[in-house]
């Protein structure tokens, strides 16, 4: 990793830090968690010895194109202390709030973000000697058909369906028809993000 980029992943990990440390103070009131080294070899960090029982906890971490996988490892030596007051009524609790709502909050906090918007008209796949002999003036067959609806991309995952149409003289734009089911996003696969970010971008609040 380039230093640039420790240095923003050193950013994340202090705001972790931070949350993890409000997680804990309902059980461990001014408890205060430090970053002391950051490594990005797996292989030069020894968290316990290896007989050592620890209580790992795995977190999938989603955003717009990607997925990762954020682990949380506790040594059991370091909870024994704590362990008495672990229970149902040292748990922190909190008001529960509707799916609707955390979606709204969602969309509030992404709201400025922006993603790239493929619409793709159709594919095909052509042998090596072919592709090497097309020219100027050749058809290429799609597997689409005239009237089908066009697959769009969002940050190079199928979300919706639509035409595509003229807004004004020497302009195009799709329209969109309907949102493409999750359970048939497979189908669609994914396609490579715009090489130009200017064009083909939408905003999060957009897609509200």
């Amino acid at each position: 990793m380039t230093q640039l980029e420790m240095g923003v992943l050193a950013r994340v990990v202090k705001r972790a830090v931070a949350d993890l440390e409000c997680t804990w103070e309902p059980i461990l009131p001014g408890n205060q968690i430090h970053s002391i080294e950051l490594e990005t070899n797996p292989e030069f960090m020894q968290i316990t010895a290896a007989p050592e029982i620890v209580i790992l906890l795995a977190f999938e971490v989603n955003a717009p194109g990607l997925t990762g996988l954020i682990s949380l490892c506790y040594p059991y030596f370091t909870l024994q202390s704590t362990l008495p007051r672990l229970g149902m009524q040292t748990a922190p609790r909190h008001p529960g709030i509707s799916a609707q709502l955390a979606r709204e909050q969602n969309r509030l906090r992404l709201g400025g973000m922006s993603l790239p918007a493929v619409a793709e008209i159709g594919r095909t796949t052509l042998s090596a000697s072919t592709a090497s002999t097309l020219a100027a003036g050749d058809v290429i067959r799609l597997d689409a058909h005239v009237d089908d609806p066009a697959p769009i991309f969002v940050g190079a995952q199928p979300k919706f369906l639509g035409f595509p149409c003229v807004t004004e003289p020497d302009s195009t734009a799709v329209q969109i028809a309907g949102r493409i089911p999750p359970q048939f996003s497979a189908h669609y696969g994914t396609v490579d993000t715009p090489a130009r970010p200017e064009h083909g971008v939408l905003k999060s609040s957009d897609l509200a």
